[in-house]
């Protein structure tokens, strides 16, 4: 019998990975090795955001995709991470948004849980 903290985590998994009933969607992963995969994440590219103190609109984008630490590890992946030196291959995560336009992105920053075992990857728009 799995324990609440077991059954939280395999929510979030169905959640987060699940392209049918849940809010996983396709992602090219492509590591520094240029290994790449199809991950299911959950993915987010927002443009506009409310500066609450003052309540004034700011012009920030932010991106970001969210998947399980189990499925990198099933895939051999390690957890991303931002690559400083730019003439080394960065991580690669290439999504589609709402109306199917693909963008590729690079690492800004990764947010590991290793409570229920998810990590949120904070993207930037890739430089070509």
């Amino acid at each position: 019998m799995k324990n609440l903290r077991e059954i939280a985590a395999d929510d979030l998994k169905f959640i987060l990975e699940d392209g049918e009933m849940g809010f996983g969607v396709n992602c090219n992963i492509t590591n520094p090795a240029g290994v790449t995969e199809i991950f299911q994440v959950q993915s987010g590219d927002v443009h506009l955001l409310l500066d609450l103190a003052t309540a004034a609109s700011v012009s920030v984008r932010t991106a970001h995709v969210s998947i399980t630490l189990a499925t990198l590890k099933e895939k051999n992946f390690e957890i991303p991470k931002r690559e400083p030196d730019e003439n080394k291959n960065p991580w690669i995560f290439e999504f589609p948004d709402a109306v199917g336009i693909s963008r590729k992105f690079t690492v800004v920053e990764a947010r590991p849980d290793r409570t229920l075992g998810i990590i949120t990857i904070i993207l930037e728009l890739l430089k070509v």
